[in-house]
């Protein structure tokens, strides 16, 4: 909280660091966890009311390198690009069967939050199937 708190406060100037940091680590093959996520929660707070398509474009590559999708769903979410429908939706469609409830259910809000629509997107864990 208090790197959030102090990110937020210096604003947009903290923008190109936290993408730079962010986009060295995927480089370097870093697994985006701990320190890595809290970057990422406070580089989509800081820039999306601007929304520029250089955070986009490192949201996106962040989410994909996640190994655990649920953070990254969120900020992707909260940063507010229609953009992250399509990669949100990509994402469950090649990967069926092979992610948790929390990250699905995540992922759909995030979607959702958006703009999106969830109808076309097959309930894995059958929560909203009709009950015969």
């Amino acid at each position: 909280d208090a790197f959030k708190c102090y990110i937020t406060g210096i604003g947009e100037a903290a923008i190109p660091f936290l993408v730079d940091a962010l986009e060295t680590a995927i480089a370097g093959g870093e697994a985006l966890t701990g320190p890595y996520e809290y970057i990422i929660i406070a580089l989509s707070l800081v820039s999306r009311d601007t929304r520029p398509d250089k955070v986009y474009a490192c949201l996106r590559g962040c989410f994909r390198t996640m190994r655990h999708k649920v953070i990254g769903a969120i900020c992707v979410g909260d940063y507010g690009d229609p953009r992250g429908i399509a990669l949100l939706k990509g994402y469950l469609d090649r990967n069926a069967g092979k992610f948790d409830r929390q990250e699905f259910y995540e992922i759909l809000s995030s979607i959702k939050r958006l703009g999106g629509t969830t109808h076309d997107i097959h309930d894995p864990f059958r929560d909203f199937s009709a009950r015969g």
